[in-house]
């Protein structure tokens, strides 16, 4: 009965359904299931309840593994993993928290060198700190939270392109990336041109020019089920820019990505041009824009879906725009593990 209560009002009014509701309802559970059984000796109760006892702790314990998974501190696990880096060859950036962090960076003996991900106040400074230890580092080591920005990790894919390791935990998450480039599965996708006088060359490359008055560049939309994603996997979207001239409101370009399930909108989401362009200003300077978000788990069923990508012209500037190119980064499955096989 509070399963049901909680469902209704929150499929009809507001949200309050909670996994807790499931703890009032277990003893109804139990009632309907051995309240039939009639009046037995003590020892046969006795057997019941261990029986009973014996299934809930090998549920919990080795089914869920509740205690080794929402029992572990992902700032601990952040730590420890940094801690069995090797220094000298792998940049470290991680997420920590002022409290927590401290007391398990002097219970281990770590050290510091590393860059604290939430002091990182844009995807800019977060280019700078790579750019300069790019040269001396081979590999970069990251642990994230699952509140951290997620263009991050599309960042340093664009640096360091191969997964080496993945550690997932309840909260966060971690990666060990390197620059070693292997075979690259990210795909390449011009967007749809009608006006070809547009299409010039600049650096050896190929852009499209967009005039002041052109709010909405070409476009492209994909089939969801033509790419290789799962539920919780990040979508990671790349595309070069050229600035064209010296502004201050170059937060008013964005990249943009729109998943649709034909005429409803399941996801929207933008990144602003003014993260990317560099702190000294270039004339000829190329910038690379990226949008990353996680695929949302409620939509399992890939038919009918289609990403649309697009750049938002909404300063009305005079810019070059490149192709689109797209990867997939696995996410989290561990995110979901109240109600999801944990692996």
């Amino acid at each position: 009965m509070p399963f049901l209560i909680g469902y209704f009002y929150s499929i009809y009014f507001s949200s309050v359904l909670q996994y807790g509701v499931l703890y009032f309802s277990f003893p109804f559970l139990l009632f309907s299931l051995l309240g039939h059984i009639p009046k037995k000796k003590p020892i046969v109760n006795l057997l019941l309840v261990v029986i009973l006892l014996s299934m809930n702790v090998y549920i919990l314990v080795f089914e869920r593994k509740h205690y080794s998974v929402f029992y572990s501190s992902v700032y601990e696990q952040h730590i420890v993993s940094h801690k069995h880096l090797n220094q000298n060859t792998t940049l470290s950036l991680i997420e920590t928290h002022p409290k927590i962090s401290p007391y398990y960076i002097a219970k281990y003996n770590a050290d510091t060198n590393f860059i604290a991900l939430n002091k990182s106040k844009s995807e800019k400074e977060l280019i700078e700190h790579i750019k300069a230890n790019y040269t001396k580092k081979d590999s970069l080591f990251i642990g994230i939270m699952d509140y951290t920005n997620p263009n991050y990790l599309g960042i340093i894919n664009q640096w360091y392109p191969n997964l080496i390791k993945q550690y997932n935990y309840v909260n966060g998450t971690s990666y060990l990336f390197t620059k070693n480039k292997f075979p690259d599965n990210s795909r390449i996708i011009k967007p749809e041109i009608t006006d070809t006088s547009k299409i010039v060359e600049f650096s050896g490359s190929i852009f499209y020019k967009v005039n002041a008055d052109e709010e909405w560049p070409p476009s492209i939309k994909i089939n969801l089920n033509e790419l290789p994603i799962h539920s919780g996997d990040y979508i990671i979207i790349y595309s070069d820019f050229v600035t064209v001239k010296k502004d201050d409101n170059w937060n008013e370009i964005y990249l943009v990505a729109e998943l649709k399930n034909e005429d409803s909108t399941l996801v929207w989401r933008a990144s602003s041009a003014q993260n990317y362009i560099r702190n000294t200003y270039s004339s000829d300077a190329i910038a690379s824009i990226v949008l990353a978000f996680e695929y949302p788990k409620k939509h399992k069923n890939n038919t009918n879906k289609q990403l649309h990508i697009y750049y938002w012209n909404k300063g009305k500037k005079n810019i070059l725009i490149d192709d689109y190119r797209i990867s997939i980064l696995p996410g989290n499955k561990m995110v979901y593990g109240w109600y999801e096989k944990i692996r």
